[in-house]
């Protein structure tokens, strides 16, 4: 997800289907960005966790995961640690 604005154009049909969020990628373009470079999120568990921490606060227990490019990655991430999160493939 290069950044949440770039699907501006897409969550309108999106959403016409499912219970949409774009999410920000921490420190890519957008409105994110690192407060502690101590602590940046690296590749694998640690990004599901979050992904995860978020989906939790958001009340979504499974879902549909879009992405491009990183966002792609961050998807992969979350079907490998987090398997029961993911919906089955549509």
């Amino acid at each position: 997800m290069p950044a949440a604005w770039s699907w501006k154009y897409n969550v309108k049909e999106l959403s016409a289907h499912y219970r949409t969020f774009a999410i920000d990628l921490i420190g890519d373009a957008g409105k994110s960005e690192f407060t502690d470079m101590d602590n940046v999120i690296k590749p694998g568990k640690d990004q599901a966790d979050l992904y995860k921490e978020i989906a939790d606060s958001l009340g979504v227990v499974k879902s549909v995961v879009v992405g491009a490019s990183e966002g792609g990655f961050i998807g992969t991430d979350l079907s490998l640690y987090a398997p029961e999160r993911k919906e089955p493939n549509l």
